[in-house]
């Protein structure tokens, strides 16, 4: 978590990213779905404040409302099966169950219990009764489901993150080798990945404030990955032919220094090497 936490923060430093795309390939993707997983958990945080507000606005409307009914006929020539698991089947002309969960008639719906029916008539249908009966029953749902809506939206996220990363780096790469800069292409598209953290924060500030906005962080994200590979080509850290081998640098300086030596200097030196 401390390297984590350390690697973000200089992220959102664009002059170490020289070093950072120095990191190993498993290092950048760990950190990356790390980046993603702490998103989608902040996210649904920051998030859950006006998910409780629309919960508590739709209790409330719904507590003034007594009766809201619904009146229908079912008109079938046969069973219709709208469901298999569980069965629920449609069929105007029978008046008794037969093992379905959910019955609907011409005039009555029998819904299965643990034991026996539960006979609804259409006409003493009430919507708000029903949703107030269920309530309960549909928060509990979704917290148990939690768990599965965090790990859909993380992959979710990650693959829609990955792929706008691979889209920008791409073209950065095609621009930077048309121009000629000295930047690797590793360079290039792990640079991609830890500027995703500017684009990331941009929208959390957003769902702070309640503006959903997509367009602003993205161009803060190009922004700051300009920024950075301007960076990276003005340090040209990283590449082989930048570094002189020391045998070679040691041969060039040898050679000039037998060119820089004055003819007199050099008869000495082979009158020394002579009587050596």
């Amino acid at each position: 978590m401390k390297t984590f936490l350390r690697t973000a923060i200089a992220s959102l430093n664009p002059n170490l990213y020289s070093t950072l795309c120095q990191r190993s390939y498993k290092k950048t993707v760990i950190y990356f779905l790390l980046l993603i997983l702490t998103f989608t958990l902040l996210s649904f945080i920051l998030s859950s404040p006006s998910i409780i507000k629309f919960y508590s606005s739709f209790d409330e409307n719904l507590e003034k409302i007594d009766n809201l009914g619904a009146s229908f006929q079912a008109s079938t020539q046969g069973e219709v099966i709208l469901l298999s698991n569980p069965l629920i089947v449609v069929d105007s002309s029978r008046n008794s169950t037969n093992g379905e969960y959910l019955l609907i008639t011409d005039d009555i719906i029998y819904k299965r219990k643990i034991f026996g029916y539960k006979e609804i008539k259409t006409d003493d249908l009430n919507l708000v009764q029903t949703l107030k009966e269920s309530k309960l029953l549909i928060i509990l749902f979704l917290v148990l489901s939690l768990p599965t809506f965090i790990f859909l939206f993380t992959l979710f996220n990650v693959i829609k993150y990955l792929l706008l990363a691979i889209l920008i780096s791409l073209v950065a790469l095609i621009i930077i080798r048309l121009l000629g800069y000295d930047i690797s292409t590793r360079q290039i598209f792990d640079s991609s990945l830890y500027s995703i953290i500017i684009l990331l924060l941009a929208k959390i500030l957003l769902i702070i404030n309640f503006k959903y906005v997509n367009l602003i962080p993205l161009l803060l994200y190009v922004g700051w990955y300009i920024l950075v590979l301007i960076l990276l080509n003005d340090s040209k850290i990283g590449f082989k032919e930048d570094v002189p081998k020391i045998k070679n640098l040691k041969k060039k300086q040898s050679k000039s220094a037998n060119i820089n030596l004055d003819p007199s200097e050099m008869q000495k030196l082979k009158e020394l090497t002579k009587g050596k």
